[in-house]
């Protein structure tokens, strides 16, 4: 399938919408968190509603908000993961947190300390290709691996949590949308066994 046919099903969404690479949980890992978020939700008294399993992610880039997808945004993106070229590898997620943002809701993540090298080596060469192709402007720097578990108005510390080790085999790009709120996933690239 062309990349213009495999975009043209949200290029005219009239909405504000972002497109960014992350990496996603298999769905047994999914239901994991899925108990997890639900059990740290009530421990901490907090009451908003858990993110839904299949939309648990880990970011590695944005590459920006769109109401009309170009097409050369498309196909650089496809570049520059094509470019990639990494091993899989797993990540140890150990700590839960609130980050504090200007918002009303926050989001209530579980962050990673084990496993980085591998990680910051993928989010890396992924930066280092979207600069080849003309988006560096999108680029992060900063990189706090996490996985948002809900938004809540209340904040809760940073609480050491039993390790929950997942394995990531590919990476996705993702176009997120508002109306109706969902997550296509517009293209996986494996990453080496």
């Amino acid at each position: 399938m062309s990349e213009q046919l495999l975009f043209r099903e949200f290029r005219d969404s009239g909405e504000a919408s972002t497109l960014f690479f992350a990496l996603l949980l298999r769905a047994s890992d999914q239901q994991t968190l899925a108990a997890f978020a639900n059990e740290h939700r009530r421990s901490e008294g907090l009451t908003g509603t858990p993110t839904p399993g299949h939309r648990f992610h880990l970011s590695l880039h944005a590459i920006g908000n769109y109401t009309r997808l170009p097409d050369r945004v498309a196909r650089a993106c496809g570049v520059a993961a094509a470019s990639v070229h990494a091993s899989a590898f797993a990540v140890a997620f150990d700590r839960t947190m609130t980050f504090a943002t200007g918002h009303d809701t926050k989001p209530f993540v579980l962050c990673a300390s084990d496993g980085m090298m591998a990680l910051e080596s993928l989010h890396n060469q992924l930066g280092q290709a979207l600069w080849r192709v003309g988006l560096g402007k999108h680029v992060e720097r900063r990189f706090t691996p996490h996985i948002t578990l809900l938004y809540d108005e209340r904040c809760a510390p940073e609480r050491l949590v039993s390790p929950l080790i997942f394995r990531f085999d590919s990476f996705v790009l993702i176009h997120s949308l508002v109306h109706p709120s969902k997550h296509v996933h517009v293209a996986r690239w494996p990453l080496r066994s």
